[in-house]
């Protein structure tokens, strides 16, 4: 799960673009084209950057609805707003859920006050967290009620530092990682209890760190020719951009001993990443001249295909870029939720069966 403010576009006129969609079949198909097996369903109110499902029937999404925070609950049927009192200045970020009843959001206020808050199948409670001046809190990844990771950085006169803490069922406590002056985590997933990842930025280039079980650590990151930032991270694969003179898709995989670049056609972003419940992985962003873009790994190559729009061709140019900000895949199915913006446009679209 990672952070939903670093993904380059600003614009106060951004709106919702949600989507829930099944896997593709695997099979080649032309770069950008536009996936056929989407559907539009409703658009929502609010501009949404991360998402999470714990089931079919259940998922939270997080951003903003005009200058306010955002936080929507699916029940199955429709997005509504979940409750949660927060001042109007806290900028909503991350939130993970691994049941109904055990769900985190995380984010901070412009001054760098800590949010964390608890849905423990009732209600949203908040919870202390470790005060360690400004800290900025990006992503959380809850993987039971007693093991959950929140990543960010603090912030102080020698500079922002990457830092991670950890929720052991009765507190947040701050937990030691080697990371440098000048680096922030945007993205954690814990895959076990003594095997996690964390990644983001060091300067220019990309940071990846590594939970054993005992300490966090530098992880090797492969070479990648001029600048890199790392957006998300999921399971054994991680997601970001790489700029050298282009804006390119960068895409990593752990192959148990080191990580290696993973080539994905195309030019622009990548900003989210998320399993697909088959053995192969969903990534997602936006490509460079501003268009919605999903990149299916399916063992072998990426497919790249367009989000479809309602808007024609030139209007959607007009009207400015959208993208794809936050997956989430649901246990147990092949499904996905995605959560995005676009300009003067709410979507949401799904490729599931229409319901009878």
């Amino acid at each position: 799960m990672k952070t939903s403010t670093d993904r380059g576009v600003q614009s106060p006129t951004r709106v919702v673009l949600a989507v829930l969609t099944l896997v593709m079949a695997a099979g080649s198909a032309p770069a950008h084209a536009e996936c056929g097996c989407w559907r539009f369903v409703r658009p929502t109110g609010s501009t949404l950057g991360e998402v999470t499902a714990p089931a079919a029937n259940a998922a939270w999404a997080t951003g903003s609805r005009g200058s306010r925070p955002a936080l929507l609950a699916w029940n199955g049927r429709q997005w509504r707003d979940s409750p949660l009192a927060v001042p109007s200045t806290t900028i909503l970020e991350g939130v993970s859920a691994s049941s109904r009843k055990n769900a985190w959001v995380v984010g901070f206020d412009p001054w760098g006050v800590a949010l964390a808050a608890h849905w423990n199948g009732r209600a949203w409670k908040k919870v202390p967290f470790p005060k360690a001046g400004p800290t900025f809190l990006r992503a959380v990844d809850s993987r039971t009620t007693e093991d959950t990771w929140a990543v960010g950085s603090t912030s102080g006169f020698a500079g922002s530092q990457a830092a991670v803490w950890h929720w052991n069922g009765a507190a947040w406590k701050t937990t030691p990682a080697r990371s440098p002056l000048g680096s922030e985590l945007s993205a954690v997933s814990a895959v076990s209890a003594t095997q996690a990842w964390a990644v983001g930025t060091q300067g220019k280039n990309p940071l990846i760190l590594r939970w054993d079980g005992r300490t966090w650590a530098p992880s090797p990151t492969p070479k990648i020719e001029g600048e890199a930032t790392l957006t998300d991270v999921a399971g054994t694969w991680a997601v970001g951009t790489s700029f050298a003179g282009t804006e390119k898709p960068l895409a990593l995989h752990w192959d148990g001993r080191a990580w290696a670049v993973s080539p994905v056609p195309g030019t622009g972003r990548l900003a989210s990443v998320a399993e697909d419940g088959r053995g192969g992985v969903w990534a997602a962003g936006e490509t460079s001249d501003g268009r919605a873009t999903l990149a299916h790994w399916n063992g072998r190559f990426w497919d790249l295909s367009s989000a479809p729009s309602p808007l024609g061709e030139e209007e959607e140019t007009l009207t400015g870029p959208s993208s794809v900000w936050g997956l989430a895949h649901v246990p147990g199915t092949a499904a996905l939720w995605a959560v995005g913006t676009a300009r003067n446009a709410a979507m949401t679209w799904t490729n599931a069966p229409r319901p009878r």
